[in-house]
């Protein structure tokens, strides 16, 4: 995997307009942070690697087309700290609540249920 050749983002890092505060997850394909943008919070999704970056414009580009309740809104996107080379990141909406896998481990869904939460999320772009 070909990193980018700056250091990873952390806590107390300013990426655009957005503090990040705390790391909520380190996972194979990157970060994910909590972060501050003049009050309200927001989710911070770093790719750890340039070959991740077509996985992340995937990623922004099939939330973008979900308009549910359920499931977070991508409010943007870029690169950090330089804006060619950088670290590819989602901004997304800040949800209070449990994580996915906080859901799957506390809940352990059946497929039948899964099957049917993902049908009632992407119902209407199923259809389109």
């Amino acid at each position: 995997m070909q990193l980018p050749p700056f250091k990873q983002p952390e806590s107390g890092n300013s990426v655009g307009n957005y503090r990040l505060l705390e790391k909520l997850g380190d996972g194979g394909q990157g970060l994910v942070f909590k972060a501050e943008c003049a009050g309200p919070f927001f989710v911070l999704k770093f790719f750890r690697a340039r070959e991740l970056d077509e996985w992340g414009l995937m990623e922004v580009s099939l939330l973008q087309k979900f308009k549910h309740p359920h499931i977070v809104r991508v409010l943007g996107y870029g690169r950090w700290p330089d804006p060619e080379l950088g670290y590819f990141y989602i901004v997304m909406e800040w949800v209070e609540g449990m994580t996915l896998e906080q859901y799957a481990l506390t809940e352990n869904p059946c497929a039948r249920r899964c099957g049917g939460l993902v049908l009632e999320a992407g119902g209407e772009c199923w259809r389109t």
